[in-house]
């Protein structure tokens, strides 16, 4: 499968293409997910040198240009392990970027998605519309939950996009994770599309807690739980607002950003995020989660925790769109007035699980059949 690989490793494109696995295995197959990024290939030498000049120098002067892939990967190594236990990978790319010929005589059918695969200033559109593949491979070319990103993608991806037509029609079935994605795939390609689920709703909570080690931070349970990529003073402000009006302690779930390289090696565990595990037991055992991210947004509905959601228009809002009307849960962006008032107002859970099930069973349904579609070559 050619699934979500962030340059930066993030809790969404780790269990999404997590999820994916399980759903494919649980038709039947096997699977492996591609870890490599031809648009970004690795350079040995460089990250060579700047780790050998991190590790010798006194962290005081070692400066941030050197220490910031060093940093980044210390910072994320609870997210980097979760990816090395949990997920089975391979290489499609090679170091170098280009393509490992061999590696493709494995597999019999090819997945892309989920997340926002078809959006440009990501990753390279071209390779997640499996351009890589050979015109006489005869098995399922699949798109699963893919998305643009953006209801009105921009000039750059829209271009890149309709320049990928040739390789857009190959694809043997096409699902998108918006709504609007149905009308961009039709209008920038000609290709037929299909809303589905995101991967990680594909699965129950169960499936999480008895397939994973999920761990809760004490200070997260019956707490506030923020979760905010994209941190401002009003974000801060509406955790305060909301802690205080509802009487609860709140618990950041990202920590703030070292300001040295020196202030991390002085105090890593302030620093580190938390795992993978960690995260989704804070939002399942939160009393209300405040979020801008989609998959924050998307475990909250999972495991029935009230919630609101702060529109991030920077990373798109049409998923978040999609999702909260497929469940009536429109009201859940913030707005003005007493945010304790808005996450007080009250959740019809039965109602929101019944919805997930039908589009769950639809989406099941897509994935099972498209995995046994024949070539349109």
């Amino acid at each position: 499968m050619r699934t979500t690989t962030p340059e930066h490793l993030n809790y969404g494109g780790l269990l999404q293409a997590w999820a994916l696995q399980q759903a494919v295995r649980g038709l039947g197959y096997e699977c492996a997910t591609d870890e490599s990024r031809p648009d970004v290939p690795i350079r040995p030498r460089s990250r060579l040198l700047a780790r050998t000049v991190v590790k010798a120098a006194p962290p005081a002067l070692v400066p941030m240009k050197f220490a910031r892939n060093q940093l980044e990967a210390e910072l994320n190594e609870r997210l980097l392990r979760f990816g090395l236990q949990n997920l089975e990978r391979v290489r499609v790319f090679g170091r170098d970027g280009r393509l490992d010929e061999d590696a493709l005589d494995d597999f019999d059918a090819w997945v892309v998605g989920s997340d926002q695969v078809w959006r440009s200033d990501y990753g390279d559109v071209l390779s997640y519309l499996l351009d890589f593949l050979p015109k006489s491979f005869a098995g399922p070319r699949v798109a699963y939950a893919a998305s643009f990103g953006s209801a009105e993608p921009s000039e750059e991806s829209a271009a890149l996009s309709r320049s990928a037509g040739e390789a857009a029609r190959r694809l043997t079935a096409v699902s998108v994770r918006e709504d609007s994605g149905i009308d961009v795939t039709r209008e920038l390609w000609g290709v037929k599309a299909e809303r589905v689920l995101d991967p990680t709703l594909l699965l129950y909570p169960h499936d999480y807690s008895e397939r994973l080690s999920i761990e809760t931070p004490e200070a997260a349970r019956g707490a506030v739980v923020s979760y905010v990529l994209d941190p401002d003073q009003r974000k801060r402000a509406f955790t305060e607002d909301l802690a205080n009006g509802l009487g609860l302690e709140s618990y950041q779930m990202l920590p703030p950003p070292p300001r040295s390289y020196a202030a991390f090696v002085a105090d890593r565990e302030r620093y580190l995020r938390p795992s993978v595990e960690a995260w989704i037991g804070a939002i399942a055992n939160a009393d209300c989660v405040l979020t801008d991210s989609f998959h924050g947004c998307a475990f909250a509905i999972l495991f029935s925790r009230p919630f609101l959601v702060v529109p991030n228009h920077q990373r798109g809002l049409a998923r978040f769109e999609s999702l909260l009307q497929l469940v009536g849960l429109t009201d859940r962006f913030i707005g003005e007035g007493d945010v304790s008032r808005q996450m007080r107002r009250p959740i019809d859970w039965g109602q929101v699980r019944a919805s997930l099930e039908a589009d769950r069973l639809r989406s099941m349904e897509f994935l099972g059949s498209a995995l046994n579609s024949p070539s349109r070559l």
